[in-house]
């Protein structure tokens, strides 16, 4: 083989040959260029040179002579701007920088330009091998029989036939090499003795915190010694071989030991060497063999540390005669009788306020010693807490404050101490001395011990916190301990924090809660839901962060939305937010950039999505500075109102949607700004504006410079398509002019002082917003004029005579009066109290019409004088009321009145009261129309339709979000109609017993009548099918009761997405596909019945829904020629005709030709006649194995002039044979 490649490789007209030879294979070019390698070698040719000629022999040059020494010199990788290169390593890790930093020396110093650094570096080596962790990517070289197996991650492995240090230190030491490597972990596990591993680390090492465990003491101090002094914190140290006295003193006057922060060591500790640790914040080790007085000199000794933290003390292996209380009481702590497993306890620093609190624990042969540092309030303070006398003197002083114990409660525990009392106890004396009972003696002792809420079980403390917001687990947590873990168990969360501060005001708003703190001439006045406003004498900002602080800094506390304005700068605004703050999208405007800026900080980045930022003035550096914040740079979507240029748009690349000013730009500007954004790969939109441009630039200038066919006349509006280079991609652009008009402003100054116009306003919302509901009319008049000019109600009145009269000038005040009603109501008792109920009935059924009632109140007075004789619920009154003279009568807060006033009059309860001379009630539609919308968003689809029946105005706000199911499900049968919406069961029909019955949303209980129960369970489910603008997302119908109250069963066009039919007959199910809305329905079940005829299939087959849906499973058995129809389909599912000979040669032909087809599945029943797995293989030319089939045989076929494949899956499935097609692109 050598030979034959070497005739090839020595031969420029032969090598040219095989390249051509590659080129008529049409494989991509890097599998031609590895195989033209493999054959004749590494180095026969380099790849530009071979892509040079694949690519001219691939167009058809056949010159072979062909001169390229008057071509142009190649690009290459270093003929990159600086600026690309940059951009390019910004998206690489550290481990693919220093692979490309290998590659030259301009290369290299653009990679050291930017320090490297890793969060964690973690190296292992014993004699099988050697392992690495940089960051997450795993290294790993070990040893086998041919030399050395090495796993690099994204690549395959490989075995090479060195040692594996060798190996492995060629891969590991350029990255620790790198210059200005910065590490904040390293753990180091070296085994092994070897020469190699000497000078492992580069001196000095920069790192934060290091774990070393080595074979011996030496090598771990070789390895810490590498480690930068002053910039290393912590060390753990651990090692193996034995460790005398002067390796232990050679480690502690190591510089690195002596400017650590955090020691945890395995060295035991001598006593008298704890003075060496007087420098550091913790510390972690076992102890040597100690005395019992021992333990005094190590509190007395640390008690002098004055950067001392924490520690924690361990001690192994003593005797029955050295225990847990033979420590505590070395250190003279009190010892309780019996047996002992912790024993805390507190020993105060001598001239100190502070305390050290040893927590004593033994654990089956260890004992272990935790002492912390504890900072405690002033002297003072300790003088009050110490005297029970001086702490009741001190409540006695609160209460006579007089404001409200939890202030008061607050107020003592910050100038005492938290620990100095409990609630329970300083409300005890708080009440003793408010109700001015001033025994301070008072024995207690003979009280009933009172239940506290810590005394509830825990599963009822979870249910309580489960029903609170979270606001209110803020103050809940604030109690104790045990109250705060179980708060912080169940991790905070908001959908929307909003923060607004201005001068003398501070405002917040936590979900649907509002709060304000304003500064006034007395102090502050703070605003807090469901309580009334507190006055404080104090700033009203220090008093609002007191509530608004610990609700931000909950731990792990996650908000959806954070809104900050902040438009004052003060001291109590620093350090606002907790860092990291959990938040994914933000919205900052502050009284300059810099404030802005830090308020961006906070946030965590990776985690923030979206960020708006509002404010000023703003310089380029400042721009720069947010541009490199990371919550920029790992954000998806930024609004700013910061102007760009076309240059600083490139740090927008990593963005999908933006908002922004444009500014500083000519017309050929546009084109580059165009250019710019087509090379976003996560680009999906993003507007850009500035009203400056429109001095300079029109419309038309602007299309023009794009490129945008412009038409004649005047524009408003362009749009225009430009397509990406070298993608299938287009980038559509909306070019559009906005004009600020003060039309609106002018007509809402003329409404506001006449009557008139304001008619007039109700009038053009009217024709101009007819189609739209009139509680849209209300809220748009009311922006239009303002919030005060006129009521919800006379908006009603005017809305509909104007509507239907167009008369300005009619007079409300000669509208009717009600008449008094007591009289009248006394004759009508009289007479109607003997009168029996079927005689008034009689009288009622010949003398009852809507025209006759609706101006006559005697006679209505009457009808409801014979709904109070029945004695039935007054809601079934009302519908009976309602069915016998209209709808529209009488409203039902009315007939509520005279209902409940005629039934008392008719009791003998007379009372001369009269509504006329009553207030006038509130009613449901008195509520603002914001609250409409706020109490019909916490209603379910069927619930608003129940709503909607109410009246026109209550159907208009319904009407407004537009209902949505994701499944209804309708059946009928013989005895029943049944309905599923969503998760809500419905159900009328015969009972076992032959009666009827109405059966609603899950209730266990059911509804009698006598009517037809179609009729009756239509008169539910009709009003939701036909509510305005309903969207379902599938619908589900079993109709196999041909009843004609299940005629037009569905409005025409019925919006939605998927549908399942079956009936019984074909015409049915084809009269209720055809109430679907074709187009909106991409997806058919179709079940025919199997008396269906070829031409009932064909009439299927022609429906709009059928030519327009994307996927479609039906019963009905298919063709070969049938195929043709269903070009349009993404997948379908049918049976085929296994009567007749199937050519499923055809079938694959057919199939073949569709654009937009994904997948299929066609079965039939195999009878053993040879319609079988083999006969379908076989007639689709695919390869079949000898001996027994298998269950299944798999076959690829290739799409002609296309790239594309149609893979068959045949199979069989007891006595079916099916096939699965699916196109592979």
């Amino acid at each position: 083989m050598e030979q034959l490649s070497a005739v090839i490789k020595n031969n420029n007209h032969n090598l040219k040959t095989a390249i051509l030879y590659e080129a008529l294979h049409k494989k991509p070019i890097f599998d031609s260029y590895r195989k033209f390698c493999n054959l004749v070698g590494q180095d026969a040719m380099e790849y530009p040179d071979f892509e040079f000629w694949y690519y001219r022999f691939y167009r058809g040059e056949m010159d072979f002579d062909y001169d390229r020494s008057a071509d142009p010199t190649p690009k290459t990788i270093m003929d990159m701007p600086v600026k690309l290169m940059y951009k390019i390593m910004e998206n690489l890790d550290t481990v693919e920088r220093t692979y490309l930093r290998s590659m030259n020396q301009s290369i290299k110093d653009i990679v050291d330009s930017r320090p490297l650094s890793f969060e964690k570096i973690e190296i292992i080596i014993d004699d099988a091998g050697m392992g690495w962790d940089l960051d997450e990517k795993k290294f790993i070289c070990e040893q086998n029989e041919k030399g050395c197996l090495v796993e690099i991650p994204n690549f395959p492995h490989t075995i090479k036939d060195e040692y594996f240090l060798t190996k492995g230190l060629k891969c590991l030491s350029p990255v620790l090499n790198m210059p200005n490597l910065k590490v904040n972990h390293i753990f180091l596990h070296i085994i092994k003795d070897t020469v190699y591993l000497n000078n492992l680390l580069p001196i000095p090492f920069h790192v934060k915190s290091v774990s070393i465990l080595a074979f011996d003491i030496h090598k771990s101090l070789e390895l810490l010694s590498a480690m930068n002094p002053g910039e290393l914190e912590s060390i753990s140290f651990d090692t193996g071989g034995i460790i005398t006295e002067e390796d232990v003193l050679e480690i502690y006057e190591t510089e690195q030991f002596k400017q650590a922060k955090i020691i945890d060591s395995q060295i035991f500790l001598e006593v008298d060497n704890l003075r060496r640790f007087s420098h550091l914040e913790s510390f972690e080790c076992p102890l040597a063999y100690s005395e019992p007085g021992d333990f005094q000199r190590i509190r007395d000794m640390i008690s002098t540390f004055k950067q001392f933290k924490s520690c924690k003390l361990e001690r192994s292996e003593y005797g029955n005669h050295f225990d847990i209380r033979t420590v505590a009481e070395a250190l003279e702590a009190e010892t309780p009788f019996g047996p002992l497993k912790t024993i805390t306890y507190r020993y105060r620093i001598p001239e100190s306020n502070e305390f050290l609190k040893f927590k004593i624990k033994e654990n089956e042969y260890r004992l272990f010693i935790k002492i912390v540092k504890i900072q405690t309030m002033e002297q003072l303070s300790t003088v009050i807490n110490n005297n029970d006398r001086s702490m009741k003197t001190c409540i006695l002083y609160e209460a006579l404050k007089k404001k409200p114990i939890f202030s008061s409660y607050r107020h003592f525990c910050k100038l005492v101490g938290q620990d100095a009392m409990e609630y329970p106890d300083f409300e005890f004396w708080y009440y003793r001395f408010l109700h001015k009972q001033h025994d301070f003696d008072y024995d207690r002792s003979a009280d009933p011990t009172p239940k506290t809420i810590m005394e509830m079980p825990v599963s009822l403390m979870y249910k309580i916190t489960e029903n609170l917001d979270q606001v209110e687990r803020t103050y809940l947590r604030s109690m104790n301990k045990p109250l705060k873990d179980m708060v912080d168990s169940r991790p905070p969360s908001f959908d929307v924090i909003d923060i607004t501060a201005y001068d003398k005001y501070l405002g917040w708003e936590f979900d649907d809660k509002f709060f304000s703190c304003e500064q006034k001439d007395y102090g502050c006045l703070l605003k807090i839901p469901n309580f009334p406003p507190i006055k404080s004498d104090e700033f009203y900002l220090k008093k609002g962060m007191e509530y608004l602080s610990p609700v931000l800094k909950m731990p792990n506390i996650q908000v959806n939305h954070l809104s900050l304005h902040i438009m004052t700068e003060n001291e109590h605004f620093n350090d606002l937010l907790p860092v990291p703050f959990h938040a994914k999208s933000v919205s900052i405007t502050a009284f300059n950039i810099n404030k802005s800026l830090e308020l961006l900080s906070a946030m965590n980045p990776g985690e923030l999505e979206s960020i708006k930022i509002t404010t000023g003035t703003v310089t380029r550096e400042n721009l720069s500075k947010l541009c490199e914040t990371e919550q920029f740079k790992q954000a998806i979507h930024v609004q700013t109102s910061m102007s760009l240029n076309e240059d600083r748009l490139l740090r927008f690349s990593h963005l999908r949607t933006f908002k922004c000013a444009i500014d500083r730009f000519g017309p050929m500007d546009f084109q580059r700004i165009r250019d710019i954004i087509s090379t976003f790969e996560q680009f999906e939109s993003c507007e850009l504006g500035n009203p400056r441009i429109l001095i300079y630039f029109d419309i038309r200038t602007v299309a023009e410079s794009l490129g945008a066919e412009v038409p004649f006349g005047p524009l408003q509006i362009i749009t225009h398509r430009y397509q990406i280079p070298e993608s299938n991609a287009f980038l559509e652009f909306k070019i559009e002019e906005e004009e600020f008009s003060e039309a609106m402003e002018q007509f809402s100054a003329i409404a506001e002082n006449s009557e008139d116009h304001l008619k007039v306003c109700i009038l053009i919302l009217n024709e101009v917003l007819k189609e739209i509901p009139i509680c849209n009319s209300y809220r748009n008049f009311c922006n239009l004029v303002g919030d005060n000019f006129m009521t919800c109600t006379d908006f009603e009145f005017w809305y509909y005579r104007l509507r239907r009269f167009k008369n300005f000038d009619y007079n409300r005040s000669v509208d009717p009066v009600e008449l008094s009603f007591k009289n009248m109501v006394d004759s009508l008792v009289m007479r109607f109290d003997k009168i029996k109920i079927d005689v008034l009935d009689t009288y009622l059924e010949n003398n009852t019409s809507s025209e006759c009632y609706n101006d006559d109140h005697q006679k209505m007075y009457v009808l409801i004088l014979n709904e109070v004789l029945r004695k039935k619920p007054i809601f079934h009154s009302y519908l009976n009321f309602c069915k016998l003279v209209g709808e529209n009568t009488i409203n039902y807060p009315d007939f509520e009145f005279w209902y409940y006033r005629i039934y008392r009059l008719y009791r003998g309860e007379h009372d001369d009261c009269d509504q006329i001379i009553n207030p006038v009630r509130k009613t449901i539609m008195d509520m603002p129309v914001s609250l409409m919308y706020k109490i019909t968003g916490y209603l379910d689809t069927v619930e608003r339709t129940y709503l909607r029946s109410m009246n026109r105005c209550l159907k208009d706000i319904v009407d407004f979000r537009p209902p949505s199911f994701d499944v209804i499900d309708i059946s009928a049968d013989d005895k029943s109609l049944k309905w599923k919406l969503d998760n809500k069961l419905f159900s009328c029909g015969l009972s076992d017993y032959g009666g009827r019955f109405l059966k609603i949303l899950n209730s266990s209980s059911e509804i009698k009548h006598n009517e037809c129960y179609f009729k009756k369970g239509m008169e539910y489910l009709s009003p939701v099918l036909k509510m305005a603008n309903l969207k379902v997302n599938h619908l589900s119908l079993n109709i196999m009761n041909g009843s004609a109250h299940l005629n037009n069963l569905l409005p025409v066009p019925f919006h939605m997405k998927n549908v399942s039919i079956r009936a019984f007959n074909i015409n049915k199910s084809l009269e209720l596909l055809s109430a679907l809305n074709p187009g909106e329905l991409e997806s058919i079940h179709f079940v025919a019945d199997v008396r269906a005829t070829r031409e009932d299939i064909l009439e299927f087959y022609e429906t709009e829904q059928f030519k327009k849906a994307k996927r479609v499973e039906s019963n009905i058995y298919l063709h070969e020629y049938d195929l043709l129809r269903f070009s349009h389909l993404k997948s379908f599912k049918f049976p085929i005709n296994y009567r007749e000979p199937v050519d499923f040669e055809i079938i694959r032909d057919i199939i073949s030709t569709f654009d937009k087809f994904e997948s299929c599945e066609l079965k039939s029943i195999n009878y053993g006649d040879g319609f079988d797995i083999r006969t379908v293989a076989e007639d689709l030319g695919a390869e079949i194995p000898f001996g027994p089939l298998l269950k299944t045989i798999t076959y690829r076929y290739r799409v002609p002039e296309s790239k594309n494949y149609l893979e068959f899956k045949i199979g069989e499935e007891e006595s079916h044979c099916y096939i699965k097609i699916v196109k592979i692109r």
